[in-house]
């Protein structure tokens, strides 16, 4: 999947993450990959899918 921009990757990796918000429902964790020189990659935890 592309992301936003030309270099960016959205759901490049997915992975659960248990019950983080405490509804009672595993939620997922999804990595937005940018091609940029920065230290960290943002995610984004995905709740109420």
């Amino acid at each position: 999947m592309t992301g936003e921009a030309t270099g960016n990757f959205f759901g490049n990796s997915v992975s659960t993450a248990g019950d983080v918000n405490g509804d009672g429902y595993s939620d997922v964790i999804v990595e937005h990959k940018i091609i940029l020189q920065i230290p960290a990659e943002p995610i984004y935890i995905l709740a109420e899918l």
